[in-house]
Formats: C-alpha cells, structure tokens, sequence
C-alpha cells in the first residue's frame, strides 16, 4: 500500500488527535477515513489475511501512534457495526462526519488505496468509492479520475 506523503501526514495527525482528544476535528475525520476505508476494501470480502497486512500498514503510517492489535480490535468492531446496522448506513454516517472539501478528498483518496492494496479494485469496491463521492455530491467521473490517479 503506497500512501501520499500528505496522507500519511494526515492519519498520524489523526492517530495522535485521537490519542489525545477523541472527539477533536481531527480525530473524528481521522475515524470515519478509517471506516470508509474499510467499508469500501471489505465490499468484496476482508480475508484475516488482508486485514493483518491493513492493520500493519496503518500502524506504520502513523508511525505505530496507534498499533497493529489496536486497528486489528476496530475493524473487528466496525465488522458488528456493519453487520448491525448495515453497509450503506455506516457509509452515509462516516461520510457525514467528513464535512470539509479537501478532507473528503484525503478520504476517497485513501479509502481508494486501501482498497487497491492487494493491487485490484474489485468492481464491488468501485461501486462503494461511487457512492462514497455521491454522498460527497461528487460526480462519478471525478471518482474515477482519482482512482485512476492512483493506479
């Protein structure tokens, strides 16, 4: 997973914001980036497997601020809230907390590289990134030109 200087910027940021003040801008973009994140990679399945490489990924991206078993434990929680109150709904609160143009931007773009991390976007994936940039009331073509960027 190859992360943009600026995002890895941005999720440390957030990792200690979080550490310090859950409920701060930064920590709340910071937690719903890491929910798009993972609602959009686990929309064609998250093997055990995926999810170890994820979590070491996140840890080393903000510089082990919040660790491996940490994330592992989250997305093991985000796992009963999606099954719970359902995929699209998670969708729709995470996106809403994620209220700033150039953090949205941050956020498809790293939900987008956490999908291709195992070097494919599955079209299941694709459809979740669209409906990400809807409720962002963004146009499918501007999605698009972003994965594209990042392929």
């Amino acid at each position: 997973m190859r992360l943009s200087e600026e995002t890895e910027a941005w999720l440390r940021a957030g990792a200690e914001a979080t550490m310090a003040e859950p409920t701060n801008g930064a920590s709340r973009h910071f937690l719903a980036g890491l929910e798009l994140a993972y609602l959009v990679a686990s929309a064609d399945g998250l093997a055990e497997s995926e999810r170890e490489v994820l979590a070491q990924a996140l840890a080393e991206a903000t510089g082990d601020v919040v660790d491996q078993a940490s994330f592992a434990r989250h997305f093991r929680d985000l796992d009963e809230a999606v099954a719970m109150l359902g995929r699209r709904e998670r969708l729709s609160a995470a996106a809403a907390e994620v209220d700033d143009p150039h953090q949205r931007d941050l956020a498809l773009r790293f939900a987008a590289v956490v999908a291709m991390a195992d070097q494919h976007l599955d079209p299941s994936e694709l459809a979740v990134l669209e409906q990400l940039g809807a409720l962002f009331e963004w146009p499918p073509a501007k999605v698009h030109a972003m994965v594209e960027e990042l392929r």
